[in-house]
């Protein structure tokens, strides 16, 4: 198996994707300035109707998300294979002048959803094939979000569930050391 070097360093065009027959995954890296909107602050209530509704906040970022998937495409075969993401949340407010985590920096998943339901919408793809993520809060001098979305092959979703299946005892026991 290809190591996270390989895949980052040889088989990906950046703000594109590329199909690589040897592995038999599709990558695409985005990125788009500034960070999602935190949940509670993409969508409000109407109290009369009880309906959910999209802030101005929700509308901009989705048309900035958008735009910035103009001319890209992603292709899924959504019975062999799902999507992997990874997605990196850059933040010039995360660190505190006392050199803690800010508390006000926000959760990261509630910002996670609202970027890839727009993501999915924008490359059309149904974000439920989003099987495996991993999400990191940086810290850098502007903000600004990368997303990478990898196609991996379904059986490797097969295997890892029969194998945690097998050795959750192990896992768990694992967790408490």
């Amino acid at each position: 198996m290809l190591s996270h070097a390989h895949y980052l360093t040889q088989t990906y065009s950046y703000n594109n994707f590329v199909r690589d027959e040897g592995v038999n995954f599709i990558i695409t890296v985005i990125t788009i300035p500034g960070k999602p909107p935190l949940l509670n602050m993409a969508f409000a209530t109407d109290f009369k109707t009880g309906r959910r509704f999209k802030t101005k906040l929700a509308v901009n970022y989705e048309k900035i998300v958008i735009s910035h998937l103009l001319g890209k495409s992603f292709i899924v075969d959504e019975k062999n294979e799902y999507i992997k993401a990874r997605f990196y949340l850059y933040s010039k407010n995360l660190i505190t002048s006392k050199n803690a985590i800010s508390k006000t920096s926000g959760d990261w998943d509630g910002r996670i959803k609202i970027l890839q339901d727009y993501i999915s919408k924008g490359l059309g793809f149904n974000d439920a094939l989003i099987c495996s993520a991993e999400v990191y809060k940086l810290t850098s001098k502007a903000d600004r979000t990368i997303v990478v979305l990898e196609t991996r092959p379904l059986i490797e979703l097969l295997m890892l569930g029969d194998s945690y299946e097998n050795n959750e005892r192990e896992i768990l026991r694992h967790c408490q050391n």
